[in-house]
């Protein structure tokens, strides 16, 4: 009995190490209990939701979107599907989209990601497949393109870390991440290693500002402007915490469709992130964990965690978009019926008249989350 409680104080003194030795490095540790719905109204965390209909005509019709770029008043919409940028103005008019994809010196073979330099006033895109970047002004109107360095596979997506730097994440497992100065044309860092593992190839990799995180890391990372990468925080999720063992069985796994529902399930794996955020006060983000979406709102001036799959209200949560005063998140039929993302409860009049007037063939809505 003596030596079961000498283990146990042990066992205690590492722990709490592990935890100030986190804390001491500046990097703060939310610890969350994910296995413990809270019951969370929506009012709890914002005041509105404005739904943004998107229009619907024969030039701006979207099949999937991957992306949202909130800039200027404009909504940049990335549809992967179809390899174009339709743009929107506030209340969701069609303004014009990027349509390019050809074999022409001005058109790109795909698009793996895209970006707005807010600096020179730009709509920047990537093509992953001839290694190649694309730039437009802010009515779609193209102004040139260029080549980036080779490298080993494909360059996926990108962030301006300033006026020069972009930061590439690239399926180069020997260093995922390239720091690229446009102006002298070359990649001047590398960073990142990282073992071919599915489950690291399936989200956004820079969830918002200069962050990066990966699905199965409980490590939300911030890169610097000194071009290093260093913890901003992290969860724990105490007992829950994916295991290094259960992390490497997806090692060298390329055939995920019979995977997914199992991970999904937990069956393989305890959780996957799919999103990171942050909007005020409050860091987000959202596990995959026994098939709920399970959202965690730690708010850090009162250092209390909202956790829940749907509001009190039954509305579901699908963000895009975190910016300082609101979230842009979407409906599409994908979620099921619209009343489980945007139930009555949550709307004023006017929006409940605008989700009334939305038709079936409708393009997907955005809608806008109101920080409290």
């Amino acid at each position: 009995m003596m030596k079961k409680f000498i283990l146990f104080c042990i066992l205690c003194s590492v722990l709490h190490g592990c935890k100030e030795s986190a804390e001491e490095q500046g990097c703060p540790v939310i610890y969350a209990d994910i296995e413990k719905i809270d019951k969370v109204s929506f009012f709890d965390i914002f005041s509105r939701a404005e739904i943004i209909p998107l229009e619907t005509n024969d030039s701006s019709l979207i099949k999937y979107i991957y992306k949202v770029v909130y800039d200027n008043n404009r909504y940049y919409v990335f549809d992967y599907m179809q390899a174009e940028i339709l743009t929107f103005d506030e209340a969701g008019k069609f303004l014009f989209k990027i349509s390019d994809r050809g074999q022409g010196p001005e058109e790109y073979l795909n698009i793996s990601d895209f970006d707005i330099d807010k600096q020179n006033d730009r709509i920047v895109v990537l093509d992953p497949i001839n290694n190649a970047m694309f730039e437009y002004d802010l009515s779609g109107n193209f102004i040139t393109r260029y080549k980036l360095p080779r490298i080993t596979n494909a360059y996926k997506s990108f962030i301006y870390l300033n006026t020069d730097t972009l930061v590439y994440f690239t399926f180069d497992y020997d260093n995922r991440l390239k720091f690229y100065s446009k102006s002298k044309g070359v990649i001047f860092k590398e960073l990142y290693p990282e073992k071919d593992n599915v489950l690291y190839n399936i989200t956004l990799e820079f969830p918002y500002e200069t962050t990066f995180f990966r699905s199965a890391d409980n490590v939300v990372y911030e890169i610097t402007q000194g071009c290093e990468l260093t913890e901003k925080y992290r969860w724990d999720f105490g007992k829950l915490n994916n295991s290094k063992k259960q992390i490497s069985k997806f090692d060298n796994i390329h055939n995920t469709m019979s995977l997914f529902p199992k991970v999904h399930n937990s069956e393989i794996i305890n959780y996957i992130f799919t999103v990171q955020g942050r909007f005020s006060d409050f860091l987000c983000s959202r596990v995959v964990r026994k098939n709920k979406k399970i959202h965690i709102f730690h708010d850090q001036k009162n250092q209390k965690n909202y956790i829940f799959d749907k509001t009190s209200e039954n509305a579901t949560f699908h963000p895009l978009s975190w910016q300082d005063d609101f979230v842009i998140g979407y409906y599409a039929d994908e979620w099921g019926h619209i009343d489980d993302t945007l139930p009555d409860a949550i709307l004023d009049s006017l929006n409940i008249s605008i989700k009334k007037s939305l038709k079936d063939d409708s393009n997907p809505v955005l809608i806008k989350y109101y920080f409290k």
